[in-house]
């Protein structure tokens, strides 16, 4: 059987949407659960693990699927949320950074 990237993102979609459970419109949201976790999936099976990356992609590959592609957050393009190391300060003291600024995974 040959599956193709297309057939997998329909798949997962599908069921995904029949699986989540219905939430509440909100004007603002162009993105529903469904279309966020097959986002994760696809993603995750073209081995980007850059989410700025991925987007770009997608919007190549599979804007034809996906009609309103998340835009990345203000949050996480402006760069890390934790405080800088500096030389003088023990490690112990400040506070690790997040092991992954995956978005969706």
């Amino acid at each position: 059987m040959h599956a193709d990237l297309d057939t997998l993102c329909t798949t997962v979609y599908c069921t995904a949407d029949d699986l989540l459970p219905d939430k509440p419109g909100n004007a603002r949201r162009r993105v529903t659960d469904a279309e966020v976790a097959t986002l994760c999936v696809a993603q995750a099976i073209m081995g980007i693990p850059s989410d700025r990356r991925f987007l770009a992609v997608a919007r190549k590959r599979l804007a034809h699927l996906f009609p309103e592609l998340p835009r990345q957050s203000a949050t996480t393009s402006a760069g890390p949320a934790w405080p800088r190391r500096s030389s003088g300060r023990s490690a112990s003291s400040q506070p690790d950074p997040p092991a992954s600024t995956m978005t969706c995974c």
